[in-house]
């Protein structure tokens, strides 16, 4: 044998080897992987999402279709309130002990599994129900549920859930199939603003949203969100009066998103409210910051959609975050961008009501000569009217009475004025002739980010410094 052949055959040898020891290894792991999976089973612990599909894979291949039975996925909507509000430790124990309580109520036999998203978990149940004793069964988890569960002390959580079910095989052949229409149905149970409803084959024609709605939650849970900040300044002082907030999704793909790029999904899905309490918890770290550093307070606009004003535990998830930062209800302006479709949901008025009441601050802007809007505005007491700078560049008396009418409700309901769209010094000295001196728009600053926002404050504030100094 010649000395190539040798070397090819050692060669070919020492590759086999290495491949049976990647096979051999791959074997211990499946194998340990198995033991764990059986040791968590016979103890009635939870399973991660990978193991739970296999268990289910396990069950339709030794059942062969013949025995039927149900997976019901219950999804937390508040749970990412939860954690960043009280930890990743307070969070789990939480969620771990919102599955006993399921697991109580399912029996021993079923099996409970976590999904890849955060806050969702599924139940295997080896039978079918009639449609009445699913229903009776859905209620009493959703009422075991609606205990108050123990973070730490005497400090208690609400927890928000949506529960549905699918039983196989008329939900799908295979245990991916399954649950990702699950998934599609407690999307659909969230944005139908109810507890609780079954996955049919008539969800499926809303597939399109799926994808989008996760590539969402998947952004919440990357922290993919940030807010810029716009300065709203004293133009008579030359002064910071406070920040309007814009919130931002830092795509990993398509780069900076506007919110028009995704607010009408985040609305359709529910996610809206928590996007709502995310801004005012990251608005209450960025004021404390600055408080911190300048000795400086300003007020912050954060934009809410009448959507959010229909959200029940607005008033209590504010309440919580003022508390817990200790901040002055002062100031937060809640700044509404759709006023007009408000008036109509009596819900959402009491809700605005219900703010005013707690002393937060309203905002509404006015982009167009509108009388009933400012009667509205008037009749509701809002407390901050932001006019567009486009209205004080139109000619005629009709602009100077409907100027005149803000001005005389500024004056009577000690209402603040601001101007917003500021592009350039004849607009500013156009409102500086009205009376009007706090001013917003690009003249002054685009949005910022959070370390732009920063050194805004301290070059304003130096620049003062210097002015105060040389007078």
């Amino acid at each position: 044998m010649s000395d190539n052949l040798m070397y090819i055959l050692v060669a070919v040898i020492i590759l086999m080897m290495i491949l049976l020891s990647y096979v051999f290894y791959k074997l211990i792991v499946h194998e340990r992987e198995l033991e764990k999976e059986n040791f968590l089973l016979s103890k009635g612990y939870a399973i991660n999402n990978e193991s739970f599909k296999r268990f289910i894979d396990r069950k339709i291949k030794v059942n062969k279709g013949k025995n039927f039975f149900t997976i019901i996925g219950v999804t937390i909507t508040n749970y990412n309130q939860i954690l960043d509000s009280y930890g990743k430790v307070d969070a789990v124990n939480v969620y771990n002990e919102i599955q006993e309580f399921v697991k109580e109520i399912t029996g021993r036999l079923s099996v409970i599994g976590n999904s890849d998203e955060l806050g969702t978990f599924y139940i295997y149940i080896p039978k079918v129900y009639t449609e009445h004793e699913m229903n009776v069964l859905s209620k009493d988890i959703i009422k075991q549920m609606g205990v108050k569960f123990k973070i730490f002390g005497d400090i208690y959580v609400d927890v928000l859930k949506v529960l549905s079910y699918i039983t196989y095989p008329l939900g799908g052949n295979d245990a991916n199939t399954l649950l990702t229409n699950l998934k599609l149905a407690l999307y659909l149970v969230d944005r139908s603003n109810k507890d609780f409803l079954p996955y049919s084959k008539d969800m499926d024609k809303d597939k399109r949203f799926i994808d989008f709605y996760y590539e969402v939650k998947n952004a919440i849970n990357n922290k993919e969100f940030s807010l810029y900040y716009q300065p709203i300044l004293n133009v008579i002082d030359d002064k910071i009066e406070g920040f309007e907030t814009f919130i931002r999704w830092n795509h990993p793909v398509k780069g900076v998103l506007p919110p028009k790029e995704f607010i009408d999904i985040l609305e359709d899905s529910g996610d809206i409210n928590w996007v709502g309490l995310w801004s005012l918890e990251e608005i209450f770290k960025t004021h404390l910051t600055v408080f911190n550093k300048y000795h400086k307070t300003f007020k912050y606009h954060v934009n809410f959609s009448h959507v959010q004003f229909l959200n029940d535990s607005l008033i209590d998830d504010l309440t919580m975050l003022l508390e817990k930062y200790r901040i002055n209800p002062d100031t937060i302006v809640i700044e509404i961008v759709d006023f007009p479709k408000m008036i109509n949901h009596e819900k959402a008025l009491r809700m605005l009501l219900r703010l005013i009441n707690n002393n937060i601050n309203v905002a509404v802007n006015v982009n167009d000569i509108d009388y009933q809007l400012i009667s509205d505005i008037e009749k509701h007491r809002i407390n901050i009217i932001k006019i567009n700078n486009r209205i004080l560049n139109l000619p005629g008396s009709t602009k100077d009475n409907f100027i005149n009418l803000i001005k005389d409700i500024s004056k009577r309901n000690d209402v603040l004025v601001i101007v917003e769209s500021v592009e350039t010094k004849e607009n500013e000295m156009l409102t500086i002739e009205e009376g009007f001196k706090y001013n917003q728009g690009f003249l002054y600053s685009k949005p910022l980010n959070l370390k732009e926002t920063y050194d805004y404050i301290e070059k304003t504030l130096i620049n003062n410094v210097i002015v105060d100094k040389n007078n």
